[in-house]
């Protein structure tokens, strides 16, 4: 059960406690209705309370009558009370006038109703909440008093009340709020101090202009509430998210302030370039939205050679303001540090398709070509065709990888590109294409791994690859068409053997830790792209799984219908995945095309949806689709069954093998109406995946990934059937066996009766450990493009001087000597000189070596030092234990399974108003991941620990040396002290 319920497109909830926990936005501005559980009604703008409205049947106040039903659509919240003092049941519906601004209410009571009206006051938040003034009262957050206060007398200071003879109203004014509410009913009516009293038989408003037609103004907000619903008005069998789709749409209306989007519609109620925000316009069908957009920021897209050099800011986190980042192409207006605008064309090149405007199109080829200019130039100035990733989605905060090249950017860059192929001509259409063509073949040599079927993340100047991926190397590459199908099914089964899930089913979207905001999210927006390529990819059934989880998770919150917290994407995303996804309508204007490829599930008998461009009714064996401009069109349906005898609606059609089944496409031609039925045999779904523990062979076998005896991990390969489709299969088989080894060799045991012999390497000793961070690690750093990198002092991601957060202060408590948890003691040196660094910066040598000289069973090695989240699952740093005899062996320090910073993160680097702290590995969100860790921490002091690690030696053999080498170029490692165990 969810808090709240579906009902026939609105969300009801019965008797819960809440004021204030659902806005109705009113016609595309800054000013909104805050309703909620109870009949208790605000009008806002922005920060500022324009009145409280409290209602009373004699002297009851009808916040408190024993039953509630609330019930909420797009644009209106209505009220169904009833009470033993009361002598049958009220119903109040609260709408905007039209399109505002203001409320009006519509009363349906057995007796007159009173009512108090006044309160005019800008609010804070609590304290330790960021806001501005710009964004909306959120009661999820910083405002949560407002959940359960009525009413506060401070709110009527400075208010001042007066009759108007001519409107026959109360006029309210307040000089700190610079409004003037006009308030009346069709009752009678009264000042009251500086308030509005009075009886409602009917309606009830309050106002910015005089004069206001009650009974109109109430129609105009139903008529505007009925629009608001149907924007996206879909029906399937799950009821949630057909509700789910209205919510959207009306959320994505309040998001519109014209000429531009807004993040959210609470807190972050302000514009920004991106993230992804604005696509949901064009797939509702508003794509004057789109082009008001595409104008208002293709104006201040700036245009001159500004900027040409590379620079770092001061901290060497991000581009100076002086940089190329700020030079000719960028959008100057509301991104401030971030790159929002890689993502801003990306919806803009789905906006042009949508609508296939002329104008647009001229619009967005010149912008576009600006974009590519400074793309090119900041990301990718060797011309490599692969583009580093920059600070470019939502979850980037605390994100870098310096200037490797990435797999977000480079998946943009080439849809930009191909996008740019087609709205250009000639030799500058053949140079974009040939562009693409390139980053492409790039994509595929040094991203996508082969033996894994999915790209790492980025790929280091230095050549290695981060194999340890998020999300977005699963989805993008099928949203920007990179992949063939086969690609896409392994890359889309990523996610499902890699992340976490969390209890609503969301992806962890990455394996990152400590999960300091924002590196590992459960995010909203970043599920809702895994479903709608899940639908692309063919994966209907994990695809739908996300959607409904999430559409019962917007039910199951403080807020009802919560889907805009606490940014837009969730709603604008949720449209994309219903509209593109589930119904598969993605059309292409511009070349006067539209495929419609349904993903509905086999176990609905029927489902619709309808938009302001097109119209799908669908049934297993039938559908209908209706365009209002007509085009090319393309239908894929799904064959539910196990032959199809004929068509009927379109002459020209085949049948394509896919993954489970069979496609039948057909093409009925240019129309704007086709309705299409299959006449088939006996009804079957799609085959389901099989899966197995070993890798299967023969001949109708497809080994995409080369699986053999030797292989390891999770795995997926193709079996041909004898009707030409294929069946997926997921392989799974062992652990990764050298893994599993080294993780034995760490856990060794000691010996009851050991002895240990603690070695004294001061003599390698060049640093004290407490002055890590207070260094100026300086070079090597790359000389051409634009990144985001750790900080000059080696501590600080590229949000850390944002956030005022420095490096934290440290102390080595611990001298003489520590013992670990198991009993092995460390000498640790009393000198200023206390530990052997090595690193790939300049400051110390890359590797660092001390002498042994001597046999023993186990070498205990005391490692501290320094690493980040964007440095896990790859080797950081190795260790090499070298005998007499030059018999080596090697233990891969990899970040979190055997090694971790020598520090947490300050509170602020976790994400704010979280009941859980995320500074460190070893909190209850992220400690899935660390399951394996094996070393010992040993405490030294204030924000000094160090990590006991065991390695068993060779029988009989003497250790010559341990060598410990620095692998990661951001990361700075040191051996503190080596203890051999020997059996006494």
């Amino acid at each position: 059960m969810t808090e709240y319920t579906p009902n026939n497109g609105w969300i009801e909830g019965k008797s819960k406690p809440h004021f204030s926990n659902r806005h109705i936005y009113e016609g595309n501005s800054p000013v909104y209705i805050m309703a909620g559980d109870r009949p208790l009604i605000r009008l806002a703008e922005r920060r500022v309370l324009l009145g409280t409205l409290r209602l009373f049947f004699r002297e009851k106040p009808l916040e408190d009558c024993e039953e509630i039903l609330m019930r909420y659509r797009p644009g209106m919240v209505q009220w169904q009370l009833s009470d033993p003092a009361i002598p049958g049941e009220i119903t109040l519906t609260v709408t905007s006038p039209g399109d505002g601004p203001g409320l009006v209410l519509q009363v349906k009571s057995p007796a007159e109703l009173r009512f108090c009206y006044g309160g005019l006051r800008e609010t804070f938040p609590a304290s330790g909440y960021s806001y501005s003034k710009e964004w909306n009262i959120d009661v999820s957050r910083g405002d949560a008093a407002l959940l359960e206060t009525v009413f506060c007398e401070e709110w009527l200071e400075g208010n001042h009340a007066q009759w108007t003879e001519e409107e026959n109203e109360i006029l309210l004014t307040c000089p700190d709020t610079e409004r003037r509410i006009h308030v009346k009913s069709d009752g009678t009516f009264h000042i009251q101090g500086c308030q509005a009293a009075g009886t409602i038989g009917t309606y009830f408003s309050a106002c910015f202009e005089p004069g206001t037609d009650i009974p109109d103004a109430f129609a105009a907000g139903c008529a505007r509430s009925e629009r608001l619903a149907g924007q996206l008005a879909v029906n399937t069998p799950d009821e949630y998210i057909n509700t789910a789709c209205a919510v959207a749409a009306g959320e994505m209306d309040g998001a519109w302030r014209p000429p531009k989007t807004m993040h959210g519609n609470m807190n972050w109620s302000s514009p920004f370039v991106g993230w992804l925000v604005h696509c949901g316009h064009a797939m509702l069908g508003r794509h004057e939205r789109m082009a008001e957009t595409l104008k208002a920021y293709a104006a201040v897209q700036e245009k001159a050679d500004k900027y040409t050099g590379y620079e770092m800011n001061e901290t060497y986190t991000r581009p100076s303001q002086t940089s190329r980042f700020y030079g000719k192409g960028r959008i100057t207006e509301d991104q401030g540090l971030y790159n929002m605008q890689t993502q801003f064309f990306h919806q803009m090149i789905q906006a042009w398709r949508f609508s296939g405007d002329p104008g647009f199109a001229e619009m967005l080829r010149d912008a576009l070509r600006l974009h590519i200019e400074w793309e090119d130039a900041c990301f990718d100035p060797d011309g490599t065709g692969l583009y580093a990733s920059v600070i470019n989605t939502w979850p980037t905060d605390s994100v870098s990888y310096s200037d490797g090249g990435a797999v977000e950017e480079t998946c943009y860059a080439y849809a930009a590109r191909c996008a740019m192929a087609e709205l250009t001509e000639g030799e500058e259409s053949e140079r974009y294409a040939q562009k693409a063509d390139q980053i492409k073949a790039a994509f595929l040599k040094e991203l996508w791994i082969p033996e894994k079927g999915y790209p790492g993340v980025y790929r280091e100047r230095n050549g290695r690859l981060h194999e340890d991926a998020w999300i977005y190397s699963s989805f993008l590459p099928v949203e920007c068409g990179l992949l063939d199908t086969f690609q896409q099914a392994q890359a889309l089964y990523y996610p499902l053997w890699a992340f976490q899930r969390a209890k609503d089913g969301g992806f962890w979207f990455s394996n990152w830790t400590p999960g300091i905001w924002s590196v590992r999210e459960n995010g909203a927006g970043e599920n809702m792209q895994q479903a709608c390529a899940f639908f692309k990819g063919g994966e209907e059934k994990e695809a739908l799984d996300i959607l409904e989880r999430s559409a019962r998770r917007y039910l199951n919150t403080l807020i009802p219908g919560d889907m805009t917290h606490a940014t837009i994407e969730t709603a604008n995303l949720f449209i994309k995945a219903v509209a593109e996804g589930l119904f598969g309508y993605r059309p292409d204007y511009p070349n006067d095309r539209v495929t419609i490829a349904p993903m509905l599930p086999f176990a609905w008998d029927n489902a619709s949806m309808q938009t302001g461009d097109v119209s799908i009714r669908w049934q297993r064996r039938k559908i209908h689709v209706s365009l209002t401009r007509p085009a090319f069109l393309t239908i894929r349906m799904r064959l539910y069954a196990e032959e199809l005898y004929s068509v009927t609606g379109a002459d020209n059609w085949y049948l394509e093998p896919g993954i489970g089944g069979m496609t039948v496409v057909l093409t009925p031609g240019r129309c704007s109406m086709a309705e299409i039925e299959l006449h088939t045999g006996k009804e079957r779904d799609f085959l389901p995946y099989e899966e197995v523990c070993h890798m299967p062979t023969g001949e109708d076998i497809f080994n995409p990934q080369g699986v053999d005896k030797d292989s390891w991990g999770e795995h997926m390969a193709f079996r041909r059937m004898p009707d030409g489709y294929f069946q997926a299969i997921r392989v799974h088989l062992r652990k990764n066996p050298q893994k599993e080894l080294l993780l034995q060799k760490q856990r060794i045991g000691i010996p009851a009766h050991a002895a240990f012999e603690k070695l004294d390497i001061s003599d390698a000793f060049n640093a004290d450990v407490t002055r890590i961070f207070r260094q100026k690690y300086l070079s090597p750093r790359p000389e051409k493009g634009c990144y985001t990198q750790i900080g000059l002092d080696g501590f600080s991601l590229w949000t850390f001087p944002c956030w005022e957060i420095q490096p934290p202060g440290m102390s080595l408590e611990k001298r003489g000597e520590a013992k670990s948890a198991a009993g092995i003691p460390f000498a640790i040196s009393a000198q200023a000189g206390n530990i052997a660094f090595a690193s790939l910066w300049d400051n110390y040598p890359d590797f660092v070596e001390v002498s042994v000289d001597r046999k023993a069973s186990i070498a205990a090695v005391l490692i501290s030092g320094s690493t980040n989240p964007n440095q896990c699952g790859i080797e950081n740093a190795r260790l090499t234990f070298t005998y007499e005899d030059g018999t080596a062996e090697e233990l891969p320090l990899v970040n979190p399974d055997n090694y971790i910073s020598l520090c947490a993160y300050p509170d602020r680097a976790s994400a704010l108003g979280k009941k859980v702290l995320r500074t460190d590995v070893f909190n209850k969100i992220d400690i899935g991941l660390v399951k394996d860790f094996t070393p010992e921490i040993v405490e030294l002091g204030e924000n000094v620990r160090a990590l006991s690690i065991r390695w068993p030696l060779i029988s009989g053999k003497a250790l010559k040396k341990i060598r410990l080498t620095a692998c990661s170029q951001e990361i700075v490692v040191g051996l503190m002290g080596v203890t051999l165990v020997k059996e006494s």
